[in-house]
C-alpha cells in the first residue's frame, strides 16, 4: 500500500513537471516568435519615407489585452478619418442599429376640393442619404391626399441642426469636391450635384453638359469646346457661389472621341436646394404652387402629416460612412447624436459631448484627446493609437454591437478603401480596418488576424511625412502583412 502511495505520488509530481515544462515551452516558442515579429517591424519602420515623419503603433490581443507592439503610442497624432471609428461606435450604441432618420411632410390650413389653404412644409431631421426619388415618393403621398394646389408657400425646415455648413479646422480653400460636402438636417443628394460632359458632335462645338438631378437651383456656365480625336483633355470643371447663385462653370477641351467624364460638385445652401428640387417635382407631378419657396420653420401645433419618408437602417449607413469615408455621412450623424441626446438645434459641439460620453465607458479620458468634428477632416482632431486601440478593444468585446462595426469596416482585397491594396493571398480578407489621409496624414486602424488565429487591434498613425501618401500606405501594408503572418 506504502509503494502504491510512492508510486502515485511519482506520478503526480512527473505529471506536474511534465505540464510545467510544457507551459515553459510554449512561452519560449512565443517569445522567440515575438521576438522576430518586433524586430521585423522595427526594420519596416528604418524606411527613409520616415526619417522626418512622425509614427505611431499600437498592436494589442483583444482577447487578453496583452501588448504585442508599440511605439510613440501615448503620443497625439492627426487621425484624419480614424475619427470616424470614434463617430459610428458611438452612433451604434447610442443610437442602435435599427435608428432610422425621418424626413416629413406637413400642411397647414384647411384642404377642401383639391387645395390646401396653406403652406406646405418639409422638414429634415438629419437624414444623410435623402434621394431624388425620396422626394419623388412625398410628392406621391401629397397626391393622395388629393392635393393639386397650394394656395401658401412651400417652406423648408432645417432646424433640427444649427445653419453652420462646415466642421470647425476645415480648410477655407477647399475645392467644391465630394469630399467636403456641406452639412444640413434637409439635405439631398448628399448636397452634391453630378455634372455630366461629353463633346459635341464636331470640333469646335461646344461640349454638352448635363445635370444630375436636372435643376433650375443650379445654373450653367459652358464655356468648353470639343477638341482634335486624341487630344488630350484639359477640361476644368468648378462650382463658383455668385449672389446665393450655384453657377457651374465648365471650360477648356474635351476630345471629340472621348466617352465623356462625370464629376460631383458641392452646392451651398443645402435646404433651399433640396427644396427646389422638391418644387420641381410637385409641379412635374401637377400640383401647383401659388407661393414661394423660403427656408423656415414647421408649426409645433395646426399641422396635418401628409408624408414621411424614413431612411435605410442606421447600420447600412454606418457600412457605406466607413466603407467609402464619407464626411458627409458622419459630420449628419455627429450632429444628430447632439440633437437627440443633447438639444435642439444639433451642433457638432453638443454631438462631441456625446461621444465623449460614450467613449469615457471605454477608459479613455476626455481631457487627453481633442475632436471637433465626426469624420476627420479637421487639422484640430489629436487622437493617440492607445486611445483607437482602447475604443476597438471595446467594441470587439460589445457582443450587442461587434458584428455591425467589424461589418462597417473595410475589407483587405475586397472593398471600401483598402479594395487596392492588401489584396495578396496572405493578407486578402485578413484586415478590417479604417483608412485615414490628410495632407501629411495618413493613418490606418483596426483589426487584423494572425497565423495563429489571434484577433489583434491595432493602430498605425504616421504624421508630418513629405512625398507620396502611397508610399506611406505601402509602408502600413507591410506592417498588416508582418501581423497577419505572425
Amino acid at each position: 500500500m506504502k509503494r502504491l502511495f510512492n508510486y502515485s505520488l511519482f506520478t503526480i509530481n512527473y505529471l506536474l513537471l511534465f505540464f510545467l515544462s510544457s507551459c515553459s515551452l510554449n512561452r519560449y516558442v512565443f517569445l522567440c516568435e515575438e521576438k522576430p515579429f518586433k524586430k521585423e517591424i522595427d526594420a519596416i519602420l528604418q524606411d527613409s519615407l520616415l526619417v522626418p515623419a512622425t509614427v505611431g503603433i499600437k498592436i494589442v490581443s483583444v482577447k487578453d489585452n496583452s501588448v504585442l507592439y508599440e511605439y510613440n503610442a501615448d503620443k497625439l497624432f492627426n487621425p484624419a478619418s480614424n475619427m470616424k471609428l470614434l463617430t459610428s461606435a458611438a452612433a451604434l450604441v447610442k443610437l442602435g442599429p435599427e435608428y432610422r432618420f425621418e424626413t416629413v411632410v406637413y400642411g397647414s390650413g384647411d384642404l377642401e376640393d383639391g387645395k390646401l389653404s396653406g403652406n406646405l412644409y418639409l422638414k429634415g431631421l438629419g437624414d444623410p442619404d435623402l434621394k431624388t426619388q425620396d422626394l419623388e415618393k412625398l410628392v406621391k403621398d401629397i397626391k393622395w391626399h388629393g392635393i393639386t394646389e397650394i394656395n401658401g408657400d412651400l417652406i423648408a425646415d432645417d432646424s433640427f441642426f444649427d445653419d453652420v455648413r462646415q466642421g470647425a479646422g476645415w480648410a477655407w480653400d477647399e475645392p467644391p469636391v465630394y469630399w467636403n460636402a456641406r452639412i444640413g438636417a434637409l439635405s439631398l443628394n448628399e448636397n452634391l450635384i453630378g455634372v455630366r460632359i461629353k463633346p459635341g458632335k464636331e470640333i469646335g462645338d461646344s461640349v454638352r453638359v448635363t445635370l444630375e438631378p436636372s435643376t433650375k437651383y443650379v445654373k450653367i456656365d459652358n464655356q468648353g469646346i470639343t477638341g482634335a480625336s486624341g487630344f488630350e483633355s484639359n477640361l476644368t470643371v468648378d462650382r463658383i457661389l455668385e449672389r446665393d447663385t450655384n453657377i457651374i462653370a465648365v471650360a477648356g477641351t474635351l476630345a471629340v472621341d472621348s466617352k465623356g467624364i462625370t464629376v460631383w460638385r458641392n452646392l451651398e445652401n443645402p435646404p433651399l436646394y433640396t427644396i427646389t428640387v422638391f418644387k420641381e417635382l410637385l409641379e412635374k407631378s401637377g400640383i401647383r404652387l401659388d407661393g414661394e419657396i423660403k427656408i423656415g420653420i414647421s408649426p409645433l401645433d395646426s399641422v396635418i402629416e401628409l408624408g414621411v419618408h424614413y431612411s435605410k437602417p442606421l447600420i447600412e449607413i454606418l457600412y457605406y460612412m466607413n466603407k467609402t469615408s464619407s464626411n458627409f455621412v458622419s459630420e449628419q450623424v455627429l450632429k444628430t447624436l447632439g440633437a437627440v441626446f443633447k438639444s435642439e438645434p444639433g451642433t457638432s459641439e453638443e454631438g462631441i459631448n456625446v461621444i465623449k460620453d460614450f467613449i469615457s465607458q471605454t477608459g479613455i479620458d476626455a481631457t487627453k484627446y481633442r475632436a471637433v468634428d465626426g469624420s476627420g477632416l479637421s487639422t484640430y482632431d489629436i487622437l493617440s493609437p492607445s486611445q483607437i486601440v482602447n475604443l476597438l478593444v471595446f467594441m470587439f468585446k460589445s457582443f450587442e454591437y461587434q458584428p455591425e462595426y467589424l461589418t462597417s469596416l473595410p475589407v483587405s482585397g475586397i472593398d471600401g478603401t483598402l479594395r487596392k491594396r492588401m489584396n495578396e493571398p496572405i493578407v486578402l480578407r485578413q484586415v478590417r480596418a479604417k483608412t485615414g489621409t490628410l495632407i501629411r496624414a495618413s493613418c490606418l486602424s483596426g483589426y487584423a488576424i494572425t497565423k495563429r488565429r489571434e484577433i489583434v487591434a491595432f493602430s498605425i498613425m504616421i504624421n508630418n511625412f513629405l512625398g507620396d501618401v502611397n508610399s506611406i500606405r505601402e509602408i502600413q501594408d507591410k506592417i498588416c502583412k508582418a501581423l497577419v503572418n505572425f
